[in-house]
């Protein structure tokens, strides 16, 4: 099974989602904040935690936020950016030397913050050597390792328990190991 890009719903669903209360909404979804030179990276990063079951809400796909930003509609922008977050439980902050030339990224962090989401932000490789001081008082994310931590992490709060294969560690294949596997839990 593999999370999904929330920008992607439309119609009724959307409306459900946008709608919803996301404290009692127990699916993760993380909205990737990026300035838009660095796609790349944040379809990749995307990719990513969709391919270990974690909704995403990545803007490239959100058809009325495209629309809104073509007319250069400040308020249709600004409502699709809050409605997004809204529907999100988490904020990753894609961190380049871009993200301080963006004037979006800091209004999505600071929206987050007022909304009680976690933040966290990862370096990209290549870029710059550290995070913006606004942003050093969350999570930081600086290896690829601790960005695999973060995911895995990320996947226990929409799984607690993992599967039983995953959380062993290894493979049960008899019955005694399953019963004996299942006592350590309890």
């Amino acid at each position: 099974m593999a999370g999904i890009n929330r920008a992607l719903i439309s119609g009724y669903d959307r409306i459900i989602y946008e709608n919803k209360d996301i404290q009692n909404n127990s699916k993760v979804c993380v909205f990737i904040s990026h300035k838009s030179s660095d796609m790349d990276a944040a379809e990749a990063v995307a990719r990513y935690l969709m391919q270990n079951n974690i909704d995403v809400y990545l803007d490239k796909k959100d058809a009325d936020l495209q629309k809104k930003t073509k007319e250069k509609d400040a308020q249709g922008i600004v409502d699709s950016i809050e409605k997004a977050l809204k529907c999100s439980t988490h904020i990753l902050v894609l961190v380049s030397d871009q993200t301080k030339e963006s004037w979006w990224v800091p209004y999505e962090v600071g929206y987050s913050k007022k909304g009680k989401k976690k933040i966290a932000s990862a370096l990209l490789v290549g870029y710059v050597d550290d995070f913006p001081d606004y942003l050093k008082i969350e999570e930081t994310i600086k290896s690829p390792d601790e960005f695999k931590t973060y995911a895995q992490k990320l996947k226990r709060l929409d799984a607690p328990y993992g599967t039983l294969f995953e959380n062993a560690g290894q493979n049960v294949s008899n019955p005694s190991e399953l019963e004996s596997y299942i006592r350590r839990i309890v």
